[in-house]
């Protein structure tokens, strides 16, 4: 391996970094009186390939992802949402002689991605024929039978720029409506608690029109996300309503309610075409590996060059950070992720889980003041720059001197660059596998 090293005594080392960034900021506190100390800049170019996971966990994420979009490098993604939805309180008291008005589902939330500006996008609306059980996990893969005629539908039109938060409503059919109010009415078994009124009414399904070219994705943490059945009462001035929540909690109340979505991507004729297998290292594709959230499609960083590095050598690492140099440009409206998680793997090409007391997570990096090569609960997450000129750079001091410069990690594990919200959006990158390596300062003692 040819490397470019750097010998820099402590006081160059300072002159060195001043012209870029301060010293303090990136862990080098550094005594220019101590004599028997080397210090050491080199970088590392690092191997990566791509690996396709399975199918991830969308239950109960915070959104509801829905919506079509075509790219040209990531092919055809579409996202489904199904959700359970409850009221707010069961035993409604309803006042006698009231009728029904309306039936409106509101969604509020701040996801768009896709290409689709000017264009009117669809969402079917759809009653379940088939139940969500609260109590388990729903990936990706997963579905639930709806009815085949809608009962309501809601478009979008974004012209200009894209809105801060987008807000949805649509009016549901009336006799479906009119349906839910009178087993309110009537019906004091449906309404009595949440296991009778699942039965009664086991959910939504928002399916995107086949040629929609945007996604959105609810927030069902915004109260503004609901669906509220309207009717006046005899004598009334005002319209009363029930409000029934897709969230888990709602109104400061434990709500119960459980929701995923199904993500599929058709990559037909695309450069990730290629990639077929689960769990399977593929070689770049002219030389490039992808990221795409939602589809569980991620670069795996391979430490061996570093290893290489490491053997036979005594030294103190300093910092060390993994850069990505260019990465690809991107059309309007398919950013990147906001940011990304090193998660860890190895030879399995999977996520690792790992205990954490009482919590199970995912084995990733850990932020540098955690002081722990790996774990969970305070998960390195590194953000994109808006400023498409610098590199990426993610800070993992820590994880290269305990985990494998100490030799902590049994196995040679590596990086998997995960973006953030993996589960509920569909954000995507890709870069060339020349740009990546390991910024590497480290210390040698005489």
């Amino acid at each position: 391996m040819s490397l470019l090293v750097k010998r820099l005594g402590p006081v160059c080392l300072l002159a060195f970094l001043l012209s870029c960034e301060d010293p303090n900021e990136i862990g080098l506190n550094l005594n220019p009186d101590l004599q028997n100390v080397n210090v050491f800049f080199t970088e590392i170019p690092l191997d990566a390939s791509n690996v396709q996971l399975d199918s991830i966990n969308t239950t109960v994420t915070g959104r509801l992802l829905m919506g079509r979009v075509n790219d040209a490098t990531f092919g055809i993604s579409t996202a489904t949402a199904y959700t359970q939805a409850r009221p707010s309180a069961f035993s409604p008291r309803i006042p006698e002689g009231a009728e029904f008005d309306s039936l409106v589902i509101r969604l509020s939330g701040t996801y768009l991605y896709g290409d689709g500006q000017g264009q009117t996008q669809k969402i079917a609306i759809h009653q379940l024929s088939e139940g969500i059980v609260d109590t388990i996990r729903y990936y990706s893969f997963d579905t639930r039978a709806f009815n085949s005629e809608s009962i309501g539908e809601l478009e979008y039109t974004i012209t200009g720029d894209r809105p801060d938060t987008l807000k949805i409503t649509a009016r549901m059919k009336d006799d479906f409506g009119a349906a839910l109010f009178d087993a309110a009415v009537n019906d004091s078994i449906a309404f009595r608690n949440s296991s009778n009124f699942d039965d009664y009414f086991k959910g939504l399904a928002f399916v995107p029109d086949p040629g929609n070219s945007m996604a959105f994705a609810a927030s069902v943490e915004d109260e503004g996300t609901l669906m509220t059945m309207y009717f006046s009462a005899p004598d009334d001035t005002l319209v009363s309503g029930i409000n029934f929540f897709f969230n888990a909690f709602s109104s400061g109340a434990f709500n119960g309610t459980s929701y995923f979505s199904n993500i599929t991507t058709d990559v037909s004729g695309t450069p990730v075409a290629t990639i077929t297998e689960r769990f399977k290292e593929f070689d770049p594709v002219d030389n490039k590996v992808f990221s795409q959230a939602g589809n569980a499609l991620y670069p795996k960083i391979k430490l061996d060059a570093f290893r290489e590095f490491v053997e036979g050598n005594n030294f103190k690492v300093n910092r060390a950070d993994i850069v990505i140099e260019d990465i690809e440009a991107f059309d309007e409206g398919f950013e990147p992720p906001e940011s990304l998680f090193f998660f860890i793997t190895n030879e399995t090409n999977n996520f690792i889980t790992v205990r954490s007391g009482n919590t199970v997570g995912l084995r990733a990096v850990q932020v540098e003041s955690a002081r722990l090569p790996f774990g969970v609960g305070q998960e390195l997450v590194v953000p994109f720059d808006d400023d498409a000129e610098r590199p990426f750079e993610g800070n993992v001091s820590v994880y290269i001197q305990l985990a494998v410069v100490e030799g902590v990690l049994q196995d040679p594990e590596d990086i998997l660059l995960v973006p953030f919200r993996f589960s509920s959006t569909l954000n995507r990158f890709s870069f060339d596998t020349s740009n990546i390596k390991l910024r590497l300062f480290y210390s040698t003692f005489e």
